[in-house]
C-alpha cells in the first residue's frame, strides 16, 4: 500500500479536523503534516524522509507492506469495536 493511499483512507479518520486534497490541487493546510506526523508514529522513519515519497523519492518496499499491515490491523479495530459496542 502507497503513502499516499494510506494517508487518503486514514487521515481523515484519525485527524477528523483535517481536510482531503482534492485531485490536482494543492494539499489543504495540515493535510502533509497529518500525513508525515503519523506515519513517522508509525513506520520509525524521519518526517523529512517521509515527505520525500509525496514528491517522488523512492521508499522500501517494506513500507508499503507495513503499510498494508496496518491498514488491516485498524480495519479489524474499527470491527471489533462495532461487535463490542
Amino acid at each position: 500500500m502507497a503513502p499516499e493511499e494510506w494517508c487518503l483512507f486514514w487521515i481523515p479518520i484519525i485527524h477528523p479536523d483535517v481536510e482531503l486534497p482534492n485531485p490536482g490541487e494543492r494539499n489543504p493546510h495540515g493535510y502533509m503534516k497529518a500525513c508525515t506526523v503519523t506515519l513517522s508514529f508509525l513506520t520509525g522513519y524521519n518526517e523529512r524522509t517521509i515527505e520525500g515519497w509525496f514528491y517522488g523519492k523512492p521508499y522500501h518496499y517494506s513500507v508499503g507492506i507495513l503499510l498494508r499491515c496496518f491498514h488491516l490491523i485498524f480495519q479489524l479495530q474499527g470491527y471489533l469495536k462495532i461487535i463490542n459496542d
